[in-house]
């Protein structure tokens, strides 16, 4: 089984508050874990955002790379004199 506690402080923080849950209502201080857990989350989404942020721009500029490639391939490729040397005519007759 995978243990989400190693894997990021957000899951280390519910599973130790889930664990001490009876101690921490005995000692009323459901109010600083709450802020402990707002705290966290906070700097979880933050890191999520930018990753997925980073993954949209990067896909954004391969597309445009891709688009340009495209596009120069095909108008060289319709812009370049044929060449006689370079015609495959009568190669593949049966």
């Amino acid at each position: 089984m995978y243990n989400f506690s190693a894997r990021s402080p957000i899951y280390q923080h519910l599973s130790n508050t889930l664990e001490g849950l009876w101690t921490i209502r005995a000692f009323q201080s459901e109010d600083k874990f709450v802020r402990y857990f707002d705290t966290f989350q906070d700097r979880h989404t933050a890191a999520a955002y930018m990753y997925l942020a980073i993954n949209r721009w990067f896909a954004m500029r391969l597309d445009i790379l891709s688009l340009v490639l495209v596009a120069i391939l095909a108008f060289g490729s319709v812009l370049v004199k044929p060449r006689k040397y370079l015609c495959m005519k009568g190669t593949f007759n049966f």
